[in-house]
């Protein structure tokens, strides 16, 4: 199925996803981060917009602070479509940005290459491991500058669709994607 067409739908479907299955993927995700070894990981998590339903990550952030894992959020240059990051801590102040995005304004920079895992927003993906999300390729672009072994996993309320088209080369796949029912492994291509 087509992009554009996924987007509509997915967006939509999102906005009407209650608690109770927010509450059961939430737990999925923090079953899932716990047998990971995240202790001295910079851990890259967005912050949810909240008028767009998105999953709340303060669970995550939490669960992987207790893990001893380092926490980084981005902040987006829409002027540039480029994401910077940021160590995220008690004492980061946050800021809602033009498109309700919380943002930090005083916190240390953490260089792409730094970070160890990716938590990925998304609308919907398929069984190849490919995302859709809101279509200004930030987490594409900024994946492109992480380390080829740096972890990426989705995190998604629906299971996959078969297949999304059309993909540039610039998308780039996911490692592993956790909904409310299952843990996705994707295989990639030697």
């Amino acid at each position: 199925m087509k992009k554009d067409e996924l987007r509509k739908i997915y967006y939509q479907k999102r906005l009407l996803v209650d608690e109770i299955q927010r509450k059961k993927l939430i737990e999925k995700i923090l079953q899932e981060l716990k047998k990971l070894t995240l202790a001295d990981k910079y851990v890259s998590v967005y912050l949810p917009i909240k008028r767009n339903n998105e999953i709340d990550t303060y669970p995550i952030i939490e669960l992987i602070e207790k893990m001893g894992g380092k926490i980084v959020v981005p902040k987006s240059n829409f002027q540039t479509g480029a994401m910077t990051h940021f160590l995220f801590t008690k004492n980061t102040r946050l800021e809602l940005n033009e498109f309700d995005i919380p943002e930090p304004i005083n916190e240390k920079v953490v260089q792409n290459s730094q970070i160890d895992v990716v938590l990925l927003p998304l609308l919907i993906f398929d069984q190849f491991g490919h995302r859709v999300g809101y279509g200004k390729g930030f987490y594409d672009r900024f994946l492109s500058d992480c380390r080829e072994d740096a972890i990426k996993i989705g995190l998604c309320d629906f299971s996959p669709v078969e297949q999304i088209s059309p993909l540039l080369t610039s998308d780039i796949a996911m490692d592993f994607c956790i909904t409310t029912d299952k843990f996705y492994a994707f295989k990639k291509d030697e």
